[in-house]
């Protein structure tokens, strides 16, 4: 094979099935709108009070992340919609905002560690434990959880968010929406009812999800 045959693209021989391969485009698209409230409420924290999140860039960089991966997956199947077999686009999907506010009210950070056994201690308005997430041994305590919901950092091994992101580090489960129901449970939050899928106040419009423009999430 000479170089330029070499450069032809060359025949698949198969699938590798990233994560949100496997997750139907509802969930997807359930996905990245939570991430995009989460995002929406780090930055008007930053805006009213630049100090409420100590590590605002590191949270904002893992919200970020999750929602360019389900985003990926669901331009992938954009488009793929209008070949023959394609499945529907789904009319309409569960918004499980009121579901993640509510289990953050019910459910502190502190209790749903508690529960698992982390022993905390204050230090000043913050809570300090030894890191429980794995992969760190962690000889000093350098997990903090800091006051009012704001979240949680591991000054060891550089973790950090909110009490979904903690689930989800502590299970090894990457779905937001998994984390979602575990932790609705555990809450004994009630799951919001679907959006109906049709009637007057079915939103009609393509659903929108997020691609990167020099680094800034913009919705399409």
């Amino acid at each position: 094979m000479d170089a330029k045959d070499s450069r032809k693209p060359q025949p698949r021989t198969g699938f590798l099935r990233p994560r949100h391969r496997d997750a139907p485009t509802a969930t997807l698209l359930a996905e990245v709108e939570c991430w995009r409230w989460d995002l929406a409420e780090l930055d008007a924290d930053l805006v009213n009070d630049p100090h409420s999140w100590v590590h605002a860039e590191e949270s904002r960089t893992f919200i970020l992340d999750r929602i360019a991966a389900a985003s990926n997956e669901l331009a992938r199947r954009d488009g793929l919609r209008s070949r023959p077999g394609a499945p529907a686009w789904p009319a309409a999907w569960r918004d499980r905002r009121p579901d993640a506010a509510a289990i953050k009210s019910a459910l502190p950070i502190e209790a749903y560690l508690a529960a698992r056994g982390v022993a905390l201690e204050r230090a000043g308005d913050r809570l300090k434990a030894r890191c429980p997430l794995p992969g760190h041994d962690d000889t000093n305590p350098s997990f903090t959880v800091y006051p009012n919901g704001r979240g949680w950092h591991c000054f060891g091994c550089q973790r950090g968010g909110d009490l979904f992101a903690l689930h989800m580090h502590l299970t090894g489960d990457d779905s937001f929406l998994s984390a979602v129901d575990a932790l609705a449970a555990e809450a004994g939050v009630s799951a919001s009812a679907p959006l109906p899928a049709s009637g007057p106040n079915r939103d009609r419009r393509r659903p929108t999800f997020v691609t990167f423009v020099d680094g800034q999430a913009v919705a399409r």
